[in-house]
């Protein structure tokens, strides 16, 4: 075969192994999360490390994997080789050689002595010649039979390698298809966030500013996110890896208080300070990767409700000292 269908055959086998190993992932990570399930940060760092097992496990298998269809192939046919050599040789063995026809006065006394032997012994040449020409009609018949049953099983092994020959590479390329698809989803939706900072206009109320300010201070945090308002956005969320921006509904000025708009705005500056972008990066590459896999996209879901879970949760602690019924208005906001 090909380097290009040993690559498919290699490939396929990894993405089926894939969806296994991923399902066992999910099976051990809700397990865990069931067990802390009041521990909202402890379940996301489990579901975010399957996550990124569930990836890793594809380069490991491929590596580990070998072209199953393609060896199974080659040995069926290498049996097949090797019982027709053994055909041959038991062939030739009974054609006499050119050496024995040179030698034949010698084998022919040898015979004749032979013959004298088993006459005096009372048996006739001519039936120890008949023995041994049924001994030998015999092992080729038997050598014959083994070759045809290895051919009979040959047959419908080699005919499976066939067709996996053909059905591999349509697979690696629908793969590879999809992995392209969602790469260009992945764009898509960079280049359209980075529409809507451009859309959108930066907040100039000064105490807002300030309160975003005391936050990233409280919290430690070295980089403070523009905020900026658009009405492109339904809900408030932060954009942007290395200049981040909070984007806020041009609704949310209007329909929330001073200490609603804060805790909001403490969300989305937590999702800062978790790092939780470049783990959104890391989620959408495992979607990519691991498109086709149910069990990846439910993983996917869990990791992104446990990460809201997660900045509710620091919210929520980082204000309940200052504020009273912190939860009650963070719910409402």
């Amino acid at each position: 075969m090909s380097t290009l269908t040993l690559f498919a055959d290699r490939l396929c086998q990894t993405l089926l192994h894939s969806l296994w190993q991923t399902l066992a992932i999910v099976i051990v990570v809700s397990i865990v999360a069931r067990l802390v399930q009041r521990r909202a940060e402890i379940a996301y760092a489990v579901s975010m490390a399957g996550l990124v097992a569930a990836v890793v496990c594809m380069p490991v298998t491929f590596v580990l994997v070998s072209p199953a269809f393609s060896q199974l192939d080659g040995i069926n046919m290498a049996g097949v080789d090797t019982a027709g050599e053994a055909v041959v040789a038991n062939d030739s063995a009974t054609i006499p050689s050119p050496t024995i026809a040179a030698g034949s006065s010698g084998a022919a006394t040898n015979a004749t002595a032979e013959d004298a032997a088993d006459n005096r012994a009372g048996t006739p040449p001519a039936a120890i010649r008949s023995d041994k020409s049924a001994t030998r009609t015999a092992d080729t018949a038997t050598v014959s039979a083994a070759m045809t049953s290895d051919q009979q099983q040959a047959e419908p092994k080699s005919a499976f390698a066939q067709f996996a020959a053909v059905v591999a590479p349509w697979i690696a390329v629908a793969y590879a298809m999809g992995v392209v698809m969602m790469f260009i989803r992945l764009c898509m939706a960079t280049i359209n966030a980075g529409r809507l900072v451009r859309s959108a206009s930066a907040l100039q109320d000064d105490g807002l500013i300030h309160v975003v300010r005391s936050i990233t201070q409280r919290w430690n945090m070295r980089i403070a996110p523009v905020v900026a308002v658009t009405q492109q956005v339904v809900v408030p969320q932060i954009v942007g890896l290395i200049r981040p921006v909070i984007l806020l509904p041009a609704s949310a000025l209007t329909g929330l208080g001073s200490e609603e708009l804060m805790l909001v705005l403490a969300h989305e500056i937590a999702h800062l300070r978790r790092f939780d972008l470049w783990a959104a990066m890391v989620q959408r590459f495992a979607e990519t990767v691991l498109f086709f896999n149910p069990a990846m996209w439910f993983l996917s879901r869990r990791v992104s409700e446990l990460r809201e879970f997660c900045c509710d949760e620091l919210v929520c602690h980082s204000a309940a000292s200052s504020q009273k019924n912190v939860r009650l208005r963070y719910a409402e906001a």
